[in-house]
C-alpha cells in the first residue's frame, strides 16, 4: 500500500465507540484508535497511514502531551 507502514496489532480493545489497538511499528508501540467495527486479532498485520492533523504524542514516563 502506497505511504502506509506495516505494523503488527498487539491488544484489540473496545471502549464504547472506538477501539485502541495497540501496535508494534518497528521498535515503536503505538495506540490506534480506530471505529467500533475495526478490530483486529493479535497478530494480524496491519498497514498504517497517519494524517498528520490527528497524530497526538506523548511522554512515556509523565503520559504529557507533548504536541
Amino acid at each position: 500500500m502506497s505511504g502506509a507502514h506495516p505494523a503488527e496489532v498487539l491488544v484489540s480493545e473496545p471502549l464504547g465507540s472506538e477501539v485502541i489497538v495497540n501496535v508494534k511499528l518497528g521498535d515503536a508501540l503505538l495506540k490506534v484508535r480506530t471505529l467500533p467495527d475495526v478490530r483486529p486479532d493479535p497478530g494480524t498485520r496491519v498497514f498504517l497511514r497517519a494524517r498528520p492533523d490527528a497524530l497526538r504524542v506523548f511522554d512515556a514516563s509523565s503520559g504529557a502531551a507533548l504536541n
